[in-house]
């Protein structure tokens, strides 16, 4: 879950949020960027955040497709432009309770976080009207593994 502590009008909708994840996170979610740059702190728990490095060669690489999601206006809400397809490694980072990590919006991540860990995330203003997002190519296909769920824009009633 996720809940909206503080947002500022005045500075482009910089926001201060508060993640909970009730459960063991297992599922992966596809490698995306932000259209803002975050600084976060582990409250509770622990957070992998690996970072996507686009490599030269295939050696310890594997074939993604890069695709753009232009902003619509509305969380959930994007144009999805196909891109090229590269390589891109993946270089993971375990964060534990009171570690800082910092992420530029240019940065493809992925992220896990363990049950009951808890993430203080601060949202800098937004830098640019796009995400990129890397789906795996299997075989000359891409595997469709971006999803968009009710469940992830669901406001907290708290």
């Amino acid at each position: 879950t996720s809940a909206l502590l503080a947002e500022d009008p005045n500075h482009d909708g910089q926001k201060v949020r508060i993640f909970h994840s009730e459960r063991q996170h297992q599922e992966r979610i596809t490698p995306h960027s932000h259209r803002f740059d975050l600084a976060c702190c582990v409250m509770k728990g622990t957070v992998t955040n690996t970072l996507w490095q686009q490599a030269q060669t295939p050696y310890k690489a594997d074939e993604y497709q890069a695709s753009v999601l232009e902003y619509l206006g509305e969380p959930g809400c994007y144009d999805r432009k196909k891109g090229e397809s590269a390589f891109y490694r993946p270089e993971p980072t375990v964060y534990k309770e009171a570690d800082w990590y910092f992420m530029s919006h240019k940065e493809i991540h992925s992220i896990e976080f363990s049950r009951d860990a808890i993430v203080l995330v601060i949202e800098g203003p937004s830098m640019t009207t796009d995400s990129t997002i890397l789906e795996p190519v299997v075989n000359g296909e891409v595997v469709p593994t971006f999803q968009l769920q009710g469940w992830m824009f669901k406001k907290d009633a708290a």
